[in-house]
């Protein structure tokens, strides 16, 4: 049994434990809730996107600095700030819990393709909330605020750069604030150890007196280590939130003389000076901000050099937000790793810590490829409790990466109930294709339904708001949008706020209906984005890779080149999808030699070796393979694989290798629709043998593939050996066509049906993309390839699949198809075979012609099913109820021999 002062030590300890375990909590491990500030915030937004600033005018504090200037000047200064609801996009962040106790932080986009981010202080008065202040990034915080921006050197130590004394100290209390709980507590023990041996030792003045001191220096550093680092950031949190008197700014600043200037370069179709403004020159704080205002436009502008002057005008660190900001757009757009880095840990440091900021930091350097700094803030983010499904989703593909798939599960469970998104944008996530060997996340996303499945909100209905007449209230998981015409509010996080009956969407819609708005706004988009300058504006960026990534899924390759004309002339600055986007189109366009150009352009500017990104490299080893440089292929090859997350083997540089070896070994035959590329050993008869079966096979496919043209094809003929080697190193694949047809027949003794099938099945391939200009989606051209191959032992595979809930519902054929899973990769090629054998056997021949004729055309799947009188979700039902229980078991085509042997050899 205890003794007493034993029991009392132990109690003490648990008391001590548990207070450290309150407020050493973990990071919350899913988005934080809404405080009431926030909630309140959201209904202040959505009146100003109605009515303005006039809106906001009965809603400030009695104490406000803004009611204390009369109506008409208030009204000034809350629009200056906010900005004209015209067109805006107003999203709210998540932010520190001591900011988001009184009051909301918006992001805030401009139609124009500026953006802010915008602080509402809000303040209990009478009963309610009131707006008490505003404030934007290009406004100072307080001294105490900026000088926590001196604590921003995680990334510049880990580079090697010197640490201040204050950085150092920050550092050091943080360093103890992250001290293991088991570790504070056994410090906690040690001090209640000495303490109680001091009351043993009593009688003895001076032992005791020593023992007692030591254990209560010991108490205390433990609560410090504790304590400390959480008071510090509080300030600093609280400081941020608005300069403070003593910190060298007024409490409020009177912005409202650059309304004008505001409305040029926010309002949609405003005017903006050609020179800069005379406000720059103002006194006081108006004057610095309208010097930011115009830097962010100058940088818009690829002004490198005005930029540099202008912001040398602002110390760093310092105490403007966006001053850091725009250092850190503009060390991105150079590709300063250091500088970059610098800058957005400061700016995330200067001011109130905010979602936006974070994330956008997070995926400046997801761009650049450094993923170690972007982790760094998506673990920020997920400590904030970030609302943001990107957030997750990035987190739960480290993850995968890591070989933490339970957790990664998780992490994808929260990001699909935040705000689901397509399933065919799972797939197209190499690292997320690994959580669907869970059976309960092939449920959570519907992979067997032709359409994506809504997800519901959880949240209770009590504290819904009433949004102002004419909004109209949709959600997306937990996501509620509020829209009213052009002008955007969205709540991340916001379900329980949707008014009863709000309509929920299926995931993915909001992503259909932003390209459809994406592809509207085309022409106003080419006039915006005339400079890669213009992408240093996350808006702006995110819109043009968006539209480019549209029009390259509705295969107008024509518009992507018109889009990127502009912006390639500085290929250093562009994201990487747009650049691949872009050498695509040129190489539909048969100009290859410039899509290999830009390319080698974007290589050599990588003197720091870290921008290319495994796809890149390939795409242009591709090229170059292609025009015989097989050399600097296979480097580039090597390069590629060295980035990727995982082993990547040696098949692609075995297959340059091979192509270089044949393309001086191999003899030619031409006929008149092939020219046959063929082992010198095999001599020209097994050439012309293979031509006689090419060209008759040709005649045949014509009844489904018409062609009019004449057309040569060139035809790789290869050893097994070497096609196994290149190409095939699993045997998983007997043939391809990449624009040439490559089949592993040099061996052949002679051509039987299978070997016949091998051909036709490339040869389909190389109609089909003839026929639509290269325009069919993946899940047409291999069904129908496979359709028209002579195989006898075609089983059906549909019941199967339904059995084991293995079936994909029909629009994910195409993302299952090129995605880097083998298993669903089986799958799309198995259902999209029986998905023509059905369009054949419902429609004839005429609805496969009719399919052709549509993606000619350059329609999208749905728009080419459309023209078989259906909608893709009857279709999809059709297709696999005919598969369940009218299909043959064996699909069989009529076989024609052509090795002058019987049927039954």
């Amino acid at each position: 049994m205890l003794t007493t002062r034993a029991a009392v030590a132990a109690a003490l300890l648990c008391a001590m434990t548990a207070a450290g375990s309150a407020l050493a909590a973990p990071a919350p491990a899913g988005p934080r809730p809404l405080s009431d500030a926030e909630r309140q915030g959201v209904v202040f937004a959505a009146e100003y996107l109605e009515r303005g600033p006039a809106a906001w005018w009965d809603h400030l504090s009695r104490t406000s600095p803004l009611r204390r200037l009369g109506r008409d000047a208030a009204l000034a200064e809350i629009e200056v700030r906010a900005g004209s609801p015209a067109e805006a996009q107003w999203e709210l962040q998540a932010a520190a819990p001591e900011l988001s106790a009184s009051g909301a932080v918006f992001a805030l986009q401009f139609p124009s393709g500026l953006d802010d981010t915008l602080i509402l202080g809000l303040v209990m008065e009478g009963g309610g909330w009131k707006i008490d202040s505003l404030r934007i990034s290009a406004e100072p915080v307080a001294a105490s605020a900026a000088s926590a921006a001196m604590s921003a050197t995680s990334v510049t130590s880990a580079a090697g750069s010197p640490e201040g004394p204050e950085a150092k100290r920050a550092a050091t209390a943080h360093r103890f604030g992250m001290l293991p709980l088991w570790m504070i507590g056994g410090i906690v023990g040690i001090g209640l150890v000495l303490l109680l041996a001091a009351w043993d030792q009593r009688p003895r003045r001076g032992v005791a007196l020593g023992l007692g001191i030591a254990g209560a220096l010991v108490v205390a550093g433990a609560l410090a280590m504790v304590f400390l680092p959480r008071v510090l950031a509080s300030r600093g949190a609280a400081g941020a939130s608005g300069a403070t008197k003593g910190g060298g700014e007024p409490d409020f600043a009177e912005l409202r003389s650059l309304l004008p200037l505001r409305q040029a370069l926010t309002q949609p179709g405003g005017t903006v000076p050609e020179a800069a403004p005379t406000a720059m020159h103002g006194p006081g704080t108006a004057g610095r901000v309208a010097s930011l205002w115009w830097t962010q436009h100058l940088l818009g502008r690829m002004d490198f050099h005005g930029v540099d002057g202008l912001l040398a005008g602002f110390p760093s660190p310092g105490r403007f937000p966006l001053a850091e900001l725009l250092r850190a757009r503009l060390a991105f757009l150079r590709l300063q790793e250091l500088p970059t880095a610098t800058a957005y840990q400061r700016a995330a440091t200067v001011g109130a810590p905010q979602e936006g900021l974070l994330a956008e930091s997070a995926q400046a350097f997801l761009v650049l490829g450094f993923r170690g700094h972007a982790l760094a803030f998506l673990r920020q983010l997920q400590e904030l409790g970030s609302r943001r499904a990107d957030t997750y989703l990035e987190l739960a593909e480290t993850a995968v990466r890591d070989h933490r798939l339970a957790e990664a599960e998780e992490l994808f469970r929260i990001a699909w109930q935040l705000q689901p998104i397509a399933r065919s944008e799972v797939m197209d996530r190499p690292a997320l294709l690994a959580l669907f060997q869970d059976a309960q996340i092939r449920r959570l996303v519907h992979l067997e339904s032709a359409t994506d499945p809504v997800v519901a909100c959880a949240g209770a209905s009590s504290r819904a708001l009433s949004p102002p007449a004419g909004f109209e209230a949709r959600l997306l998981g937990q996501t509620l949008r509020l829209t009213r015409g052009p002008a955007e509010l969205r709540v991340p996080g916001g379900c329980d706020l949707a008014p009863p009956g709000t309509r929920v969407d299926y995931a993915g819609l909001w992503n259909d209906e932003r390209e459809e708005k994406l592809l509207a706004g085309l022409p106003a988009l080419q006039a915006a984005a005339r400079t890669p300058g213009a992408l240093a504006q996350p808006s702006l960026r995110r819109q043009t890779e968006g539209t480019a990534e549209a029009l390259a899924g509705r295969q107008r390759w024509g518009e992507v080149l018109t889009l990127t004309e502009s912006l390639s002339q500085e290929v250093a600055s562009l994201p990487s999808g747009l650049l691949r986007l872009r050498a695509e189109a040129l190489r539909r366009a048969g100009r290859e030699k410039e899509a290999r150009d830009l390319l080698v352009r974007v290589v050599q500017g990588d003197k720091a070796g870290q921008r290319m990104d495994p796809e890149t490299l390939y795409q242009l080893a591709d090229l170059l393979a292609a025009e015989g440089n097989f050399d600097t292929a296979l480097k580039l090859v090597a390069k590629a694989n060295s980035e990727l997350p995982f082993e990547a083997g040696d098949a692609r540089i075995r297959q340059i290798q091979m192509e270089k070896r044949l393309a001086v070994s191999s003899e030619i035959y031409r006929s008149p629709h092939f020219e046959i590329h063929y082992p010198p050993l095999r001599g020209e008869a097994f050439a012309k043998d293979a031509a006689r079966i090419l060209e008759a096979e040709r005649s045949r496919l014509q009844a489904w593939i018409p062609l009019s043209s004449s057309k040569s094809t060139e035809v790789h003929i290869l050893h097994f050996d070497d096609f196994q080697a290149g190409y095939s190193p699993g045997l998983d694949i007997l043939g391809l066509y990449d624009g040439k047809i490559r089949v592993p027949l040099g061996d052949a003794p002679r051509f039987v049906p299978f070997v016949v099938s091998i051909l036709t099945h490339e040869l389909a391939h190389a109609m089909i993309a003839e026929r639509t200009g290269d325009r069919a989606p993946h899940w047409f051209q291999e069904g129908l390839a496979q359709h028209v191959e002579m195989v006898q032992e075609n089983v059906n595979p549909i019941q199967g699949y339904r059995d084991k809930s293995n079936l994909l519902g029909f629009p994910l054929l195409e993302p299952a198809i090129g995605s880097l899973s083998p298993a669903l990769i089986a799958i799309g090629y198995d259902e999209s075979r029986w998905t023509l054998h059905y369009v054949e056997h419902r429609y004839g021949r005429a609805g496969i012609h009719r399919l052709l004729d549509a993606f000619n055309a350059g329609k999208t799947t749905d728009q080419a099913i459309a023209t078989l009188g259906t909608t893709t979700a009857q279709f999809d039902h059709d297709v696999w109820q005919w598969g369940v229980t009218e299909a043959p078991g064996i699909w069989k085509v009529a076989l024609v021999r052509y090795d002058n042997a019987s049927e039954d050899e």
